[in-house]
């Protein structure tokens, strides 16, 4: 059998923002209590991975851990393992991206009634409660072999404590069968008892979902009428969990004595966890569907919530059929103060070159963070959206592997040949692609990088970064260029984050060092190299040749 584990543990910011040069904001204040996204991760987990899931590494590469957490108010368990499941797996029909927008809409007017459901579910915010999804998904314990030998054990003293006064003998297999009981309860309590908790909050999870049926005044949401058609389903359950629902910590010594008397003594514990099987093993699916359902109906409210604490604002996407963009006002929900920026292809992909520091990779994280929150939650954070019904996939957050011997540059060959390698039938992708080839040669990098980026953008959506010019250069016959640039204003080096349609023509890395107070012999023969028209990388073409 499986003993579930509560355990607390805080949530760490991710560097990634952080180290970019990015400014992150505190969470909101009405953020939820801090919570483990590896307990939050419990339902996705259980349920594994679909069609459509968005993969770790893409996952990591845009820090969508911290993009859920500033999203996520939700008030239980159940709401923000269901938020993260939304927003890790792409919904395929459009229906139910509708009817997901449609329920924060209706429940931003209904105020009133969403404060009284948020407070219903609030006790299934209890760190015990992240183990419900798993619970009912796979961990549902087995039956006990022979139960009705417990029941007989358990009934047996009862009738022969009565007839003693009549048959004095009697009294001694009644206390036998209590020594026996004692031995029973000593022997299977412990590997019973660390279902008694999922069983109290399976009770909890009940009586929330029976008390948002009831509520007036209720909106006309499709996770209200199945909380209604549940309710047959739920009462059953409920009866049979019994006192195993009740909290004995809250009992009086007195009164928790009792019951633990009675329990060693008759197996109540047993004779209950008996009934109370077959009964979740039964309604697993109804249970399932009641979990799944106050999660949504929370997932829905804490994101109506966020939504309408948006300074910035929001808008429903639109769809286009192929691999054009048009989105205006795109903003990262990782910043303090994000710059709104705007981007349009028309069946093209995207070069961004500039400087360190300018906004590149914000910038096209900004973008897929975009794409993959209209096909998830069916909101963008910009003033206008129509983006493609493509995945997304990404190569930006590089790393040593030392474990297995992979250098940067190793690392990025194998990730970008996973893209290459993509069959004739996978659908089109939105690619992500930060500083390619940085971790080699100039001469190579602008070779390699030409090559493969002219592959991919063959059918996939790409949006690269890059320090080198060349490749505008090279690939303007199917990329569009834009640029991020660096001001120097009376003597101050500065950013303003906006994109700009085609390739950067300012050079200030000089002039920084200077700023910076590098010796001017240094900055000297910087200027002097720079001007002398020597190429520091391959003089021979890099445009791109026949596919072969």
């Amino acid at each position: 059998m499986t003993a579930w584990r509560v355990c607390r543990s805080r949530r760490v910011p991710d560097p990634g923002m952080v180290a970019s040069g990015d400014p992150m904001t505190n969470l909101p204040a009405d953020a939820p209590p801090e919570r483990d996204l590896d307990l939050v991760r419990n339902y996705h987990v259980a349920l594994g991975d679909a069609p459509g899931t968005v993969d770790e590494t893409t996952w990591q590469d845009l820090a969508m851990d911290e993009v859920f957490t500033r999203m996520d108010r939700t008030v239980s368990w159940p709401g923000s393992q269901v938020l993260y499941r939304w927003m890790r797996v792409v919904e395929p029909e459009d229906r139910v991206l509708e009817e997901r927008s449609r329920g924060y809409r209706i429940l931003r007017d209904c105020g009133s009634w969403m404060d009284r459901a948020r407070a219903v579910l609030k006790p299934l915010g209890d760190p015990g409660g992240a183990f419900l999804a798993p619970f009912l998904i796979v961990g549902l314990p087995e039956q006990l072999p022979r139960p009705w030998l417990y029941v007989l054990c358990a009934l047996i003293p009862l009738p022969c404590f009565a007839a003693c006064a009549r048959v004095p003998w009697l009294f001694l297999p009644g206390l036998a069968f209590l020594c026996v009981n004692i031995l029973i309860n000593t022997v299977l309590g412990p590997r019973l008892a660390p279902y008694y908790p999922a069983f109290s909050r399976i009770h909890a999870l009940i009586e929330a979902g029976l008390r948002i049926a009831a509520l007036p005044d209720a909106p006309a949401l499709p996770e209200i009428e199945r909380l209604r058609r549940c309710r047959p389903a739920m009462a059953r359950v409920q009866a049979r969990l019994s006192t195993l629902s009740v909290d004995r910590s809250q009992l009086s010594e007195l009164a928790a004595a009792f019951f633990g008397y009675l329990n060693m003594l008759f197996l109540m514990d047993i004779i209950c966890f008996l009934r109370a099987v077959p009964a979740l093993r039964r309604e697993r699916e109804e249970l399932r569907s009641i979990l799944e359902t106050l999660g949504a109906l929370d997932a829905a409210m804490g994101l109506a919530r966020y939504l309408q604490d948006l300074p910035e604002g929001h808008v429903e996407p639109a769809f286009t059929p192929d691999r054009d963009v048009d989105i205006a006002g795109a903003w990262h929900p990782l910043l303090s103060r994000p710059v709104p920026n705007d981007l349009a292809l028309r069946n093209r992909s995207c070069l961004v070159t500039g400087s360190n520091m300018a906004g590149k990779t914000t910038f096209i994280r900004t973008i897929g963070i975009n794409c993959l929150l209209g096909q998830t939650l069916h909101f963008c954070l910009a003033r206008r959206a129509s983006l493609p019904r493509l995945p997304v996939q990404s190569s930006i957050r590089r790393s040593d592997h030392l474990e297995a011997g992979q250098s940067y540059y190793l690392a990025e060959v194998d990730r970008l040949r996973a893209f290459v390698s993509a069959g004739p039938g996978d659908p089109p992708k939105v690619l992500l692609i930060d500083e390619i080839f940085r971790g080699t040669n100039t001469q190579e990098r602008l070779a390699a990088s030409t090559a493969v980026l002219d592959h991919l953008q063959k059918g996939n959506l790409l949006l690269v970064t890059t320090h080198d010019l060349e490749l505008g250069e090279a690939l303007g016959a199917s990329f569009d260029l834009y640029h991020f640039s660096e001001q120097v204003v009376d003597g101050t080096f500065g950013f303003d984050f906006k994109l700009r349609p085609g390739p950067v023509y300012t050079r200030n890395a000089i002039r920084l060092l200077e700023l910076r107070g590098f010796p001017a012999s240094i900055t000297r023969e910087a200027r002097r190299l720079a001007g002398s028209g020597r190429s520091f990388g391959s003089e021979a073409s890099l445009t791109p040749g026949p596919a072969r």
